[in-house]
C-alpha cells in the first residue's frame, strides 16, 4: 500500500499562500475591532481597517468591483488579498 499522498483537502495539512501578508491583515483586523468594539457600522470598520493598512505602508484599495458581476469587495490588500 503506498502511503506517499499528499491530502490537499485537510486544512489542516494546507499553508498558507500569503503567510506573512494573512499575519499582517488579522494583526489589522484585531486593532480595528479593537479600536471601534463590536457595534460600528461596516463604514467605520471598514475606513479603520483601511486607515491603519496605509499607515503601515501596505497598499489598500476600498470597494473594487468585481468586473461586470456586481459585486465589489470591501477591502484589497496588496492586489492579493480580499477582506
Amino acid at each position: 500500500m503506498n502511503t506517499d499522498y499528499t491530502d490537499n483537502t485537510d486544512p489542516k495539512k494546507q499553508g498558507l499562500i500569503y503567510e506573512d501578508l494573512t499575519y499582517k491583515i488579522n494583526g489589522v483586523l484585531f486593532n480595528t475591532h479593537k479600536e471601534l468594539g463590536p457595534y460600528a457600522r461596516e463604514k467605520q470598520y471598514v475606513d479603520t481597517a483601511v486607515r491603519i493598512f496605509t499607515e503601515k505602508g501596505m497598499g489598500v484599495e476600498k470597494e473594487k468591483r468585481i468586473g461586470d458581476s456586481g459585486n465589489i469587495l470591501d477591502i484589497v490588500v496588496e492586489n492579493k488579498s480580499c477582506a
